[in-house]
C-alpha cells in the first residue's frame, strides 16, 4: 500500500486546550509517560511526514474525516491529531502547535485570512538611497566622458594624439642556421 508524503505544508498538531501540550516536545512527552499512545491522521502519508518526531512505539490512528478527528481529541480518545492543510473547527477549543516543516507545496494553497498590511512609520532606508544617487550620478558621468572621448576621436582630434616623430623601423637581415639549429 502506497501514500503520499505530505511532508512540509503548513502543518500542526492539535491537542485539548485543557491538555496542557503546547508543543511538538510536550507531546512527545506525554506519549512516552502517559498510557494513552494514540494520535489520530488522515492518512498513512501524514504519519510518514511527522515520524521522526513521535515516540517509535505511537498508537497510529487512521480517521478520514477531520470533523471526526476533533472530536476524538476533545474527548480523550486520542491524545492529539496531526493536520497537514487547512485548519480545526474550533480553534479555541485546540491548542495548535506547528511541526516546524516547510516545504513549497504551502505556496499552492490560499491564506485563509488574506491581509495586506503596510508599516505606520514610513522608514526610508535613506543610506541605501544616498548610495544609489551617487553611483547613478557616477555612471553617468562615466557615460558623459566616453562619448566625448569618442565624439572627438570621429572628429580627427583625440585626447591623446599619436606621436609625430615616428622612425620606421628597418628589416634587419638574419642569417639561416644550420640543421642543428634547434637541437637540444
Amino acid at each position: 500500500a502506497f501514500s503520499c508524503i505530505t511532508a512540509g505544508l503548513e502543518s500542526f498538531f492539535f491537542t485539548k486546550a485543557s491538555g496542557g501540550i503546547d508543543s511538538t516536545d510536550d507531546l512527545f512527552t506525554a506519549l512516552t509517560s502517559g498510557g494513552n499512545k494514540a494520535v489520530g491522521f488522515i492518512g498513512n502519508g501524514n504519519y510518514d511526514s511527522v515520524s521522526h518526531l513521535l515516540p517509535p512505539d505511537v498508537s497510529v490512528t487512521l480517521v478520514t474525516n477531520s470533523s471526526d478527528m476533533e472530536a476524538m481529541v476533545a474527548s480523550g480518545a486520542l491524545v492529539a491529531g496531526y493536520n497537514s492543510e487547512g485548519v480545526t473547527g474550533d480553534d479555541a477549543a485546540f491548542s495548535l502547535f506547528a511541526t516546524g516543516i516547510v516545504s513549497p507545496r504551502v505556496s499552492l494553497f490560499r491564506k485563509y485570512n488574506p491581509t495586506c498590511t503596510a508599516d505606520d512609520d514610513a522608514d526610508i532606508n535613506v543610506g541605501l538611497v544616498i548610495t544609489l544617487a551617487i553611483l547613478a550620478a557616477v555612471a553617468l558621468l562615466l557615460v558623459s566622458v566616453v562619448v566625448h572621448l569618442i565624439r572627438m576621436e570621429k572628429k580627427g582630434s583625440p585626447l591623446f594624439m599619436p606621436l609625430m616623430n615616428e622612425r620606421g623601423v628597418e628589416a634587419v637581415a638574419v642569417g639561416t642556421k644550420g640543421p642543428d639549429a634547434n637541437a637540444v
